[in-house]
């Protein structure tokens, strides 16, 4: 039969039945942990914190079972506790430190700004680290008002999740890309490689690029990334 618990044991609160030394593991272990949840949530990228950090993420995941568990349950010794939540804090502290003291550290641990979208076009050799889709990133610049990547002067996505735009003014805008409405309430029609076009502008449907086009003209793949998908620009 398990044994009754005694109410307020202070050994029992404070160090459990495990000895002293254990407090070492403790520490050894929780080292471990925060390194490698770090490094995985590092390796999922920023999309997923929202409007946090990689570290502040991190911590609110790691404090919130650290502080909880030893609150209602009786086998989990305060101290125990008390020290993996000092070792987090120290450790988000000093990574705090080598973030504002180096560039380079601040890059690999709470990563870069990712150029997004440039004078309409969007940039899928840096945009391809995030492995977000065409139809992800029409949604995040609909969030932002955009209905036309011609409108798009430049847009990043940040290391918070957050994505910046910065839209052309008034008499700068050029036709581009129409993203409203989104493509899966309304398809829009698709022209090959191959084809032949009237006079209009057309549109990379991959990238983008905008281009006019000529009476009959037989269209080619994309100059800007080699698709052979356009869109007749509305």
């Amino acid at each position: 039969m398990e044994e009754s618990v005694q109410a307020f044991d202070i050994k029992r609160m404070l160090i459990g039945d495990l000895p002293i030394l254990f407090l070492v593991e403790i520490f050894v272990r929780t080292t471990v942990i925060y390194a490698y949840a770090l490094t995985l949530i590092r390796w999922l990228g920023s999309r997923i914190v929202g409007q946090l950090s990689m570290v502040e993420f991190f911590i609110v995941i790691a404090l919130g079972s650290a502080v909880g568990d030893p609150m209602f349950y009786h086998d989990v010794p305060m101290i125990h506790s008390m020290l993996v939540i000092t070792v987090i804090v120290l450790f988000n502290r000093a990574l705090d430190f080598f973030v504002f003291k180096s560039a380079k550290a601040a890059d690999i641990i709470e990563g870069k700004t990712v150029e997004l979208v440039r004078n309409g076009i969007i940039q899928h050799q840096t945009a391809g680290d995030l492995n977000i889709s065409n139809q992800e990133l029409f949604q995040l610049l609909r969030g932002k008002g955009v209905e036309n990547l011609g409108d798009v002067r430049a847009a990043y996505f940040e290391p918070d999740g957050t994505v910046s735009v910065f839209k052309r003014e008034a008499s700068e805008n050029e036709a581009g890309l129409q993203i409203v409405p989104p493509w899966d309430l309304a398809p829009p029609k698709t022209l090959s490689a191959g084809q032949k076009v009237n006079v209009g502008q057309i549109s990379c449907k991959q990238c983008g690029y905008t281009e006019m086009s000529s009476a009959d003209q037989t269209l080619m793949e994309c100059p800007n990334c080699s698709s052979p998908n356009w869109i007749i620009s509305r």
